[in-house]
C-alpha cells in the first residue's frame, strides 16, 4: 500500500481500509438481504394487487334482487327466518350474476358478514344448488346452471327430484332430496351433480345393488 495513498498517513490508510472492510461486511450480511427482500416483497405485492385488480375489473358491480330487504328490516327477522332469507337471497344473487361472484363482492353489496355468506354459499355448493370454481386463492361461485326437470318421486314426506343440469363445467344429472321446512314447504336439504359421462358406471352399479336387494 503506497505511503502517500490519497495523501493519507499510513495509520490513516489502515483506518480507512478497516472502515471500508466493515462497511462491505455490513452490506453483504445485513443491508443487501434486507433491500433484496423489500424489492421482492414490493414485486409480490404489486403482482398480487394486479391480480386483485384484474378480478375486480372483470367482476365489477353485481346485480341485486329488487326485493332485497333493507339492513334494518333484516335485523328485525327472527333467527330462523334470517337463515331462510339469506339462503334465498344468495340463490337469487347467483341467478342474476351469471359470470360468477365472490364472497367479498356480496359482502360489499349486501352488508352481510363474510362468515355468514361463506357458510350459506358452501351449503348451496354442497347440496348442488350452486357450484364453486377456485382460481388460485379466489373462490368464485356460480348458480348451478340451466336445469330441465326430468322426474320427481316421493317416499313418505320426502321428495326426490331428478333434473338435467348444464353449466360451465359440463352436463350433469342432478338429484335433490327435499324435506318439509317449518312452514310446511319442501326445500332442498341434500343434492349431488353426477357428470353425464359417468352415468353408465353408476347405472351398472345401481342395477347390481337393486338385484342384490331383490333376492
Amino acid at each position: 500500500m503506497p505511503s502517500n495513498w490519497l495523501g493519507l498517513e499510513f495509520t490513516e490508510q489502515i483506518e480507512l481500509f478497516l472502515i471500508i472492510f466493515i462497511f462491505m461486511n455490513i452490506w453483504n450480511y445485513w443491508m443487501k438481504p434486507v433491500l433484496t427482500k423489500n424489492l421482492y416483497t414490493n414485486h409480490s405485492n404489486k403482482h398480487s394487487n394486479n391480480q386483485s385488480e384484474y378480478h375486480s375489473n372483470k367482476m365489477a358491480n353485481i346485480n341485486l334482487p329488487k326485493d332485497m330487504l333493507e339492513k334494518e328490516a333484516f335485523k328485525t327477522l327472527p333467527a330462523k327466518e334470517k337463515e331462510e332469507y339469506v339462503t334465498n337471497l344468495l340463490k337469487k344473487i347467483l341467478d342474476i350474476n351469471e359470470d360468477g361472484i365472490t364472497i367479498s363482492q356480496i359482502k360489499e353489496a349486501t352488508g352481510l358478514t363474510y362468515s355468514t355468506i361463506w357458510h350459506h354459499l358452501e351449503i348451496l355448493s354442497c347440496t348442488a344448488q350452486a357450484h364453486k370454481i377456485s382460481r388460485g386463492n379466489l373462490d368464485v361461485y356460480y348458480h348451478n346452471g340451466t336445469a330441465t326437470d326430468l322426474n320427481e318421486s316421493s317416499k313418505g314426506e320426502v321428495k326426490y327430484g331428478l333434473s338435467l343440469v348444464k353449466n360451465k363445467e359440463g352436463n350433469f344429472v342432478c338429484i335433490h332430496e327435499k324435506r318439509q321446512n317449518r312452514m310446511g314447504n319442501h326445500t332442498i336439504c341434500k343434492g349431488i351433480n353426477l357428470p353425464v359421462e359417468l352415468l353408465g358406471n353408476f347405472i351398472a352399479e345401481l342395477d347390481k345393488v337393486k338385484n342384490s336387494f331383490s333376492k
